[in-house]
Order: structure tokens, then C-alpha cells, then sequence
């Protein structure tokens, strides 16, 4: 099974269990998903398929920090039944029964709490071309290793939420108005929520028109971030793009979504409102996901990308 196949089944487990990995029912902003050892934060796609902000840290960061797992509270004869039922060959099966009862129970607690973060590895490759010259170039390999939360750990205190991180433009307005100035996207009243790349015009009912703020700046958002991948911004294809959920162009919806469900968390405008709206297409993006394994993955780097465009000023 590839990587991307085992990312995206973690994924897909979300999904199907009605939690959408990239909505988060904490302010990411304060207390980011990060690696206990550096401090920083991981990837969006990273905190995607973590199940918890806060600190965590590989297995060998742990035991060299002189920490260990939270005991299951198994008996030795429940683990030998577990373990049974998992390593069938006799060379794997006497490494388990040379394990004393504290090892066997620290890779049974491995193999349940461990989660899933990737790294991209560059490859660098050569390839001869038909005029007998060669060509070198570069690809990212993506790997994946398990992370462990700090409150899954015994002897190692949690460092606690790092001080006065809070989001760099907290005004929502400001947000829109300054993407707007440095762009040149306009914003026109319009029936039917849409960005037009021809004319590079967002058209969005008038803000009276929603239930709530949060639901029109999650709208709103949503367009902006397609503004986002026009023809000299970050260059995505757009094509196909009519109003949101559309399975026209499925990779680029995913990126609109992903993008303005983190633009809101960044400035606190989550609500029950935009949670229930975004669940409403849980089954499209199973049906995207399953149909394409790289696609989590894709969306999820060319969303922080369009968010940090919006929000900040980086990368355009």
C-alpha cells in the first residue's frame, strides 16, 4: 500500500465518521498541533490527520527524553491474544515472546496511539534523453512516520501552549479589504456566490442575505481562495469552477474548501453554522478522495498556500 493510500484511508476514516479533518473544533491559532523537541508547528496537511492540537513527538524523541507510553492496563495473556492474531510467522512470533510484559505493553500502546504525520523526502534523478544528453531533476517522495501526543506519555511534562501566538490580522475586514488592495479582485452583488477568473471578480449576496457573518465570510472566503490560483497568483487551473461543492473541477474545490475553513479558524469565525455546512458535502469528498489518493495531499499544500496569500501577503 502506497503512503498516499494510508494517508488518505486516515482521511477517509474522518469522513466517514462525520469529523472533517480540516475543520477543527479548537482555535488552532493558540495551540497549534506541533513537535514537542522544535516547537514548530506541522503542515496543515500534517494537522490534518492529527486528531489533537498540542505537542507531539516521535517514538525515539520520547525514549531519548527518557519517557515511555501510558500503560494499556492489560494483562500479559490479553497482549499474547492480540499479538496472535497479528504476527503469524514462528521468526516474528519468538521476537514476541522474547519481549518481558513492560515491552510487549509498550508496542501494543505504539500500535494504538501513534498517529500519522508524512515528510516529503526531494529525490534527486537523471534521465538520458534521445540527442544522447541527459536531464536532472527533482521530486518529493512522500513518506510517513507516528507521532505521539504528549498526554499519551508518562515522564515528560508538556511544555504548554506557546505564549502570544495569535493571529497576525485578527480584523476579518481588514483581511478582505487589504487581499482585495494588493490583488485588484473585485467584490460584486450576485445571486449566486461564484468567482469569475475573466473578469477576476467575486459575486456574493449582500451579507444580510446569510444566517450569520461566519457563514458569509466561510462563502466568502471560499471564493477568494479560487481568486487565489489565477493566471500570475499561484497558477491553478480553474477551469470548471461554478459554485461550491461543484464536482466540476473537484481539486480545486477542495482547495477553496480546505482554504476557507482554515482562513476562518485563523480568525475565529468557526460557528455551528459553517460545521454543519461543510458536512453537508462529506460524501462528495469521500467520493473525490477515493477516487483520486493524492488528492488530500495536493489540495491541502495548495490550501495553505492560498490562505497565507489572503491572509497574510506570502506568496503571491
Amino acid at each position: 500500500m502506497s503512503t498516499y493510500s494510508i494517508i488518505t484511508e486516515v482521511l477517509l476514516g474522518s469522513l466517514r465518521s462525520g469529523r472533517i479533518p480540516w475543520i477543527k473544533p479548537w482555535n488552532e491559532s493558540s495551540d497549534p498541533a506541533r513537535n514537542y523537541v522544535s516547537g514548530r508547528p506541522y503542515s496543515l496537511f500534517n494537522r490534518m490527520l492529527l486528531s489533537r492540537p498540542g505537542e507531539y513527538m516521535t517514538l525515539q524523541q520520547m525514549e531519548s527524553l527518557g519517557g515511555s507510553l501510558v500503560p494499556s492496563g492489560l494483562a500479559e495473556e490479553a497482549l499474547d491474544e492480540w499479538a496472535a492474531d497479528r504476527f503469524v510467522s514462528a521468526r516474528v512470533a519468538d521476537w514476541w515472546r522474547s519481549l518481558s510484559y513492560g515491552k510487549k505493553d509498550q508496542y501494543f500502546q505504539s500500535r494504538h496511539l501513534g498517529e500519522l504525520v508524512t515528510f516529503a523526502k526531494k529525490v534527486e534523478k537523471e534521465e538520458d534523453e534521445e540527442d544522447g544528453t541527459s536531464r536532472r531533476y527533482s521530486y518529493p517522495l512522500l513518506r510517513f512516520y507516528n507521532v505521539f501526543h504528549v498526554s499519551d506519555i508518562v515522564g515528560i511534562p508538556s511544555h504548554g501552549a506557546p505564549e502570544g501566538l495569535q493571529p497576525v490580522l485578527p480584523d476579518v475586514d481588514a483581511v478582505v479589504e487589504g487581499y482585495l488592495g494588493r490583488t485588484g479582485v473585485r467584490i460584486l452583488d450576485g445571486s449566486c456566490p461564484r468567482y469569475d477568473p475573466d473578469g477576476d471578480a467575486v459575486s456574493i449576496p449582500r451579507r444580510s442575505a446569510f444566517r450569520s457573518d461566519g457563514d458569509y465570510y466561510s462563502v466568502l472566503f471560499h471564493e477568494l481562495v479560487h481568486s487565489t490560483g489565477r493566471a500570475g497568483r499561484l497558477d491553478r487551473d480553474l477551469a470548471g469552477i461554478q459554485s461550491i461543492g461543484s464536482a466540476e473541477n473537484p481539486r480545486e474545490e477542495l482547495v477553496a474548501e480546505i482554504g476557507a475553513a482554515l482562513i476562518c479558524t485563523t480568525l475565529e469565525l468557526d460557528t455551528d453554522e459553517l460545521f454543519r455546512n461543510q458536512a453537508a458535502y462529506i460524501q462528495k469528498y469521500i467520493g473525490w478522495m477515493e477516487a483520486d489518493e493524492r488528492l488530500a495531499a495536493w489540495a491541502a499544500h495548495r490550501a495553505e498556500r492560498a490562505a497565507d496569500l489572503i491572509l497574510y501577503g506570502i506568496g503571491g
